[in-house]
């Protein structure tokens, strides 16, 4: 049965995560009579978390994007500059051309000649010491 509610709101994800909460309850000891009053903010609180995992899996995925892309420039910067031939031929040859036919890692070390840096974002984002 699918929800047009988005994952975290469906009444399926509500029923699961109260019946851990339970489970979780149950495990501590904890009567139930003295959590009666606080049982809809446990269930909301549980809720929100568990929907902020899957934000934050999606922040850190942002985040590497943006590392690649930052550390990619890089080698044009490197080069000379944005419309430097030579790099935008690798850039063709080594991430564009070859799709998803070898791991994505692999091909960005074919390109680069090495793996993403971080320090390439923090100069992005005007980090730099």
């Amino acid at each position: 049965m699918s929800s047009p509610l988005p994952l975290g709101e469906s009444e399926e994800y509500q029923a699961i995560s109260y019946l851990r909460i339970c489970g979780f309850i149950s495990k501590i000891r904890c009567p139930l009579r003295k959590l009666r009053r606080c049982t809809t903010i446990l269930l909301a609180h549980y809720c929100a978390n568990n929907f902020s995992l899957f934000a934050w899996a999606g922040y850190y995925s942002y985040l590497w994007a943006d590392v690649i892309t930052a550390d990619a420039f890089g080698a044009f910067t490197e080069a000379g500059g944005p419309y430097d031939r030579k790099v935008a031929e690798r850039l063709r040859k080594y991430i564009f051309s070859v799709g998803n036919t070898i791991d994505p890692a692999e091909a960005y070390r074919n390109f680069r000649g090495r793996d993403p840096k971080v320090e390439a974002l923090m100069k992005k984002r005007g980090f730099t010491s």
